[in-house]
């Protein structure tokens, strides 16, 4: 077999319509939860970008050839059908592939992180392998598959060091749900196929019918949870419409019609890239609003004024200067005849307090009389760096 033959196959294998649905949830997460551009972030993208897919489905392929070469769907975008001479190089591959990967993120990760990433490495392997083919045990098939998607935005939010808060429990558990719903309604168009090889399924055991209604109550709790982020984030939340509808035709589905289920299938893979569009939109939306939160923080944040001393702070010096314009600080006379100084304490500021101007109103016979050598040294003195 040819070198391009074989890439060609390992490259239909890794599913590349399904690359992003890896990746970007944890890119998306490492980024929100605090990471920045650096290695882990170029590394862990480029791992569940392909390694991993090729390592989730490359598996999948193998062990389920005797079923997929009687599945009419199979051989094309919808996966793989790989002949036996291939068997062992693919799995060869794929493990090869990965081994790098982990052994880097390991360096960069953290004891959490490494756990996080070995459920998710067990998850691909145990869903597929014999001995374990959770695929194989109803209910804990759509588990293990919503853990290879959820499992990459965990593991981005622990590496970060994000904080667990009620906005990143919502959005992962909506998103392990739609995990849940997207394999069962995926597993529906494979009634038949799955029945006459003896594999068992979600849908094999509930049946066609019923399973399109459990994912379609799974999309719509999905979407009632993202509606508890704060804004923008709960827009999101009205994106399970576009699954609902998808998914609605075929609610009451018989098993023997079940693979009439395929053309909502395709319309679901289409739809996904259109979701994760507007989810972009939305992220960048949180992005922008959180940049402008840090930067009215940091302007109108003030220094604590028990520590700092007036002398070496510029900052209270100016608001000295603006409270004597104000009237509001008294001026302490020099030794110098006619010289004033100002008083130069430690004086707290007070957030959005705007001195009243009186227009065209003469200066008070009172008032102290700074000239404009004295404003000078006492200049120099505050800001100068000796």
């Amino acid at each position: 077999m040819s070198s391009q033959t074989l890439l060609g196959r390992l490259f239909v294998a890794s599913r590349p319509l399904s690359w992003v649905n890896t990746a970007y949830p944890f890119a998306a997460a490492y980024l929100l939860g605090g990471g920045g551009i650096d290695a882990a972030l170029v590394v862990g993208t480029i791992f569940f970008l392909i390694p991993y897919n090729l390592a989730m489905y490359g598996i999948n392929d193998v062990f389920d050839y005797e079923s997929d070469a009687v599945n009419p769907r199979k051989g094309g975008v919808e996966g793989a059908l790989l002949p036996p001479s291939v068997h062992r190089t693919v799995l060869v591959v794929a493990t090869a592939l990965c081994v790098p990967f982990v052994v880097a993120l390991v360096l960069l990760g953290n004891p959490a992180s490494w756990a996080v990433l070995a459920v998710s490495l067990f998850a691909v392997a145990a869903y597929s392998v014999r001995g374990l083919r959770f695929k194989e045990i109803p209910f804990l098939d759509s588990i293990t598959s919503s853990t290879h998607f959820a499992s990459p935005a965990v593991y981005g939010l622990v590496l970060a060091g994000a904080a667990w808060d009620r906005t990143a429990v919502l959005a992962l558990s909506a998103f392990f749900l739609w995990g849940l719903a997207s394999h069962a309604f995926g597993a529906v168009q494979d009634v038949v196929p799955d029945r006459e090889g003896g594999i068992a399924s979600i849908a094999t055991v509930l049946g066609a019918a019923t399973t399109v209604r459990l994912a379609l109550a799974l999309w719509l709790v999905a979407g009632v949870l993202l509606l508890f982020l704060p804004f923008p984030g709960w827009l999101t939340g009205l994106l399970a419409l576009p699954y609902l509808a998808l998914a609605w035709p075929y609610r009451s589905v018989s098993d023997a019609a079940s693979g009439r289920a395929n053309r909502g299938w395709r319309r679901f893979l289409l739809v996904n890239y259109l979701v994760g569009f507007a989810v972009t939109l939305v992220l960048i939306a949180i992005a922008f609003r959180g940049g402008r939160r840090r930067t009215h923080s940091h302007s109108t944040s003030r220094p604590n004024d028990s520590t700092r001393s007036a002398s070496a702070t510029p900052w209270t010096a100016v608001t000295t200067l603006r409270q004597q314009r104000n009237g509001s600080a008294p001026f302490r006379h020099g030794r110098s005849p006619g010289r004033c100084l100002p008083r130069m304490e430690p004086v707290r500021r007070e957030r959005h307090v705007v001195a009243p101007v009186v227009p065209g109103a003469p200066p008070s016979p009172d008032a102290a009389v700074w000239p404009m050598d004295a404003f000078r040294d006492r200049f120099f003195s505050a800001f100068s760096p000796g």
